[in-house]
């Protein structure tokens, strides 16, 4: 999170927000805090920012992250399951009440085989490997194997939303509102209606228009900038893969639309276009 005088940025990992955070102190001054954690106060009349990206190729920014090495979603899929129930009995044992989630996590734990998950992020070249990562990561067995990620695996909407807009929604929607209203939570419907009435952001910076889409902000709040400072195509802790259309087919588009089609909606993306060659290896 990035706080100065005027606003306030909501850090949604793997949407540029580093960058743009850097861009925003550069004109407006602030502190940086905990990198992707909500806001749990009022804004205090400052304008709240977000960031988004396309959920196709934020998937396989994601997926060529762990390929290298990196990232909380690679570290729980591939962890051994003995350091896994170390860590979550840790955590929760002085939490009686949390001993039925954990000994559900611990059943999906022993069922998983780390070896797989590390074959699948073998190399970012692979869109096989990429197309198989997807399925199984979207999977329920998959989705119970995101301990770390906060508390995706206990939400009953996970069945029919993906990671993105679970991550979204927990940025983006009041706390107080999150807190209260996310395990009533089951369909798109219903999700849509609760970033209706508690979504927490003024305006959204879009990876794919990043430059244009903030100088517009800043340009509405009366914020100075140099023009040129946001033209850069530099970025910070960037994936290094190719274009979204490579690793797609027609079955694995289909699969991100389902997961996350209120994001899809709600910033009208579409899917990559896909053309035979595309799907040659290099």
């Amino acid at each position: 999170m990035f706080i100065s005088d005027k606003v306030i940025f909501l850090q949604l990992d793997k949407t540029a927000s580093t960058h743009i955070a850097k861009l925003l102190d550069q004109v407006s001054p602030g502190e940086f805090r905990a990198k992707h954690s909500r806001l749990e106060h009022d804004a205090g009349g400052r304008c709240v920012i977000g960031s988004v990206r396309n959920p196709w190729d934020w998937y396989v920014s994601l997926w060529a992250y762990g390929c290298a090495g990196r990232g909380k979603v690679r570290r729980y899929l591939t962890q051994p399951f003995p350091r896994m129930a170390f860590r979550l009995l840790k955590k929760n044992a002085m939490h009686p009440g949390a001993w039925p989630k954990v000994a559900s996590k611990l059943a999906a734990h022993a069922r998983n085989d780390p070896a797989n998950w590390r074959r699948l992020y073998a190399s970012a070249e692979d869109p096989a490997l990429f197309r198989e990562w997807l399925r199984l990561l979207l999977s329920d067995r998959g989705k119970h194997l995101l301990t770390g990620i906060w508390e995706y695996p206990d939400r009953p909407f996970r069945a029919s939303t993906g990671l993105l807009t679970y991550r979204f929604l927990r940025l983006f929607v009041e706390a107080g509102a999150w807190r209260r209203e996310a395990d009533r939570l089951r369909s798109p419907a219903e999700i849509e209606a609760l970033y209706r009435a508690h979504g927490n952001a003024d305006r959204f910076v879009r990876m794919e228009h990043l430059g244009d889409d903030l100088m517009a902000i800043l340009g509405d709040l009366g914020i100075g900038f140099d023009a040129a400072d946001f033209k850069t195509k530099e970025k910070t802790n960037p994936s290094k893969h190719d274009e979204a259309a490579y690793y797609y087919d027609a079955e694995s588009i289909e699969l991100v639309r389902q997961q996350e089609q209120f994001l899809i909606s709600e910033f009208g993306y579409q899917p990559p276009a896909i053309s035979p060659s595309a799907q040659e290896p290099h």
